[in-house]
């Protein structure tokens, strides 16, 4: 890609980047697990709605986004009202780490490249509260810490990613969920 001239080079990088961002979401709705139509998904830390918007076109359900960006909000919701998804797709300017949803609300969650940014303790304390029984979570993250093995005195740079489903059974407690 970097060998191609210099007047197709960006337009070749952004095509392929492109390409990966859609397969990676692809990736994502595939391990959502069997969706219906009556289902009601949460993207959390749904930037400017992409994934949400392939979520609803194959699935035909209603699916939340939410988002810090009151910019990506407004582009999102925007980008929902020219499809004309408006009844079933929505964004909202909310903290992915309460995020005022009802308990038990939710059939599948997903976050894409979000959770190095919050208090995993919090989300997960929240998707818990929010995922119905038998729901479903998948995250897809890019990690750099020492788990891994490297430091920053060791290593420039230690990337890992993960992508992982989980189905959520009832515990002792109604808001309390744990993995299978």
């Amino acid at each position: 890609m970097l060998e191609q001239p210099e007047a197709t080079r960006d337009d070749a990088i952004i095509r392929e980047l492109h390409r990966l961002e859609h397969a990676q979401a692809e990736h994502l709705l595939k391990k959502l697990g069997p969706i219906k139509p009556e289902s009601r998904l949460l993207d959390a830390g749904s930037g400017r709605g992409g994934t949400s918007l392939m979520a609803h076109e194959r699935f035909k359900c209603q699916v939340d986004g939410v988002s810090i960006s009151e910019y990506q909000v407004g582009f999102a919701n925007e980008q929902a009202a020219k499809r004309g998804y408006t009844d079933k797709l929505k964004y909202h300017f909310r903290n992915m780490l309460d995020t005022g949803f009802e308990t038990g609300s939710i059939d599948a969650i997903w976050t894409n490249e979000t959770t190095m940014y919050v208090d995993l303790y919090k989300l997960y304390g929240e998707f818990s509260r929010l995922l119905k029984d038998g729901g479903r979570y998948v995250c897809i993250t890019g990690c750099y810490n020492d788990i891994t093995g490297a430091t920053p005195s060791t290593s420039a740079t230690s990337t890992r990613a993960a992508s992982t489903s989980r189905r959520w059974r009832p515990t002792t407690s109604s808001r309390s969920r744990s993995p299978t």
